[in-house]
């Protein structure tokens, strides 16, 4: 078969036959711009695994590095291997994905750049770190002036936006995606429905779950809300969430990460019920954003749970949460006492209620009901979380009682102590939390 013939007839072919067929003629790539561009097409298809893509791609980018097709179909064919995962994670790594990006960017600035390779540039620098989001949006917002009924560009920008926690631009232009699509797809009206959420347009996010056949109604704060309980789920923390990082302009680079439960309470919203292990900026009770897409799903018994990426924090839930440091004769003899109380306030034993997996095992699906970790029996380490309506003095009085009838028992919570008044209490707290530490 002649090169021209296999050509003309690749989208004929299964996409692995059409791989395999065309990278069997590599050594023809200097000499053929139309090998070049079916390679490069092809490879968006995704039949080709990283491994495979690699080497096409340097070949490619040796012989034509200044192809515009060339380089906007490889810059799609590894946005597409990049997508998935949690949008907190920090930038690529990839260096071909980089320096394919790089290249397109400066062929797009050309102004004469044909709309779509300015589109895929767009969408591949979002993917460069946050500190690109500007220069991503301008991009998307170069494709609209060129056709501002491009719902897909619109979507696009709202995706943009979304991730950097500009959540009110972005509604607007998730709307105006589903104002321009003949058939709008599931995603524009999910993506529409979390910025808006996030923005305050409660009418408009409700209008967006209700067209998904959701059944949510006005909940007491305005918000969309579930009508009765919302399905179980987690959501995955981040010192530093994408959107924090965008608005503050800090480094790019999502912190220690932690999972947690949240009482849900929309498709895209819910409330901490158990305190954080890490010094987040986020804690019990408060409401919390997540995505719509899940990281990965949690196999606990018969329940399958779904991991949520943390988008940003939507309002303080007005706790007041305290570490304690505690002593205890038995192992779960302060957790024990966890749960007991009817007003909703927590002592959380961290030390034994918390398991620290690797990034590994936390996307594990079947990571759930695996636990080989055997914490000491004491000291142990936790937080007091107390609901904003409980006076302090009730707990402090509360949790006396309650360890009165725990033979060897303690509970050491300076800050708590603290936010009462009692500073001798506090101070005493504290020695007695450095003699345990200094064993």
């Amino acid at each position: 078969m002649t090169l021209d013939d296999l050509i003309a007839g690749i989208d004929d072919l299964e996409p692995d036959e059409a791989w395999s067929l065309l990278t069997d003629r590599l050594a023809e790539l200097p000499s053929s711009a139309p090998l070049a561009r079916a390679l490069a097409c092809k490879a968006v298809e995704g039949s080709a695994p990283p491994e495979e893509l690699a080497p096409v791609h340097d070949a490619l980018l040796d012989a034509w590095p200044d192809d515009a097709r060339v380089l906007g179909w490889l810059t799609v064919a590894w946005t597409r291997r990049e997508e998935g995962g949690s949008l907190n994670l920090p930038p690529t790594t990839n260096r071909r994905y980089v320096d394919v990006t790089e290249r397109l960017v400066r062929h797009v600035d050309d102004l004469e750049a044909a709309p779509w390779l300015v589109h895929e540039a767009a969408c591949a620098v979002r993917r460069l770190g946050v500190e690109r989001t500007d220069e991503a949006v301008a991009l998307f917002r170069r494709v609209l002036d060129a056709d501002p009924d491009d719902a897909a560009a619109w979507f696009d920008l709202g995706l943009c936006l979304k991730e950097s926690g500009r959540f009110a631009e972005a509604a607007q232009a998730n709307a105006r995606a589903l104002e321009l699509s003949d058939e709008p797809s599931a995603a524009v009206f999910w993506n529409l429905g979390i910025c808006a959420t996030a923005a305050g347009e409660d009418q408009v996010a409700l209008g967006a779950w209700r067209a998904l056949g959701m059944e949510l109604e006005t909940g007491q704060d305005g918000r969309p809300a579930f009508v009765g309980s919302g399905p179980a789920c987690k959501v995955r923390l981040c010192e530093r969430p994408r959107a924090v990082r965008a608005a503050r302009g800090l480094a790019d680079d999502p912190g220690s990460t932690e999972t947690v439960w949240i009482r849900r309470l929309s498709p895209c919203h819910g409330a901490l019920i158990v305190p954080t292990m890490g010094d987040f900026d986020i804690d019990m009770g408060d409401l919390v954003m997540h995505d719509g897409a899940a990281i990965t799903i949690h196999t606990i018994g018969e329940q399958r749970v779904p991991v949520f990426p943390l988008l940003d924090k939507l309002a303080d839930g007005g706790w007041r949460v305290f570490r304690f440091v505690g002593e205890q004769s038995d192992r779960g003899q302060l957790a024990a006492l966890d749960g007991d109380w009817e007003d909703g306030a927590r002592l959380y034993v961290l030390t034994e209620q918390v398991r620290i997996l690797c990034a590994a095992c936390a996307d594990d699906p079947d990571a759930g009901d695996r636990c080989d970790h055997q914490p000491p029996v004491s000291p142990v380490r936790g937080k007091l979380a107390v609901p904003p309506d409980v006076p302090l003095e009730e707990i402090r009085d509360r949790l006396d009682e309650a360890l009165a009838d725990c033979s060897g028992a303690a509970v050491h919570c300076p800050g708590l102590l603290r936010e009462l008044g009692d500073e001798l209490g506090s101070r005493r707290a504290e020695r007695r939390i450095e003699e345990l530490e200094c064993g």
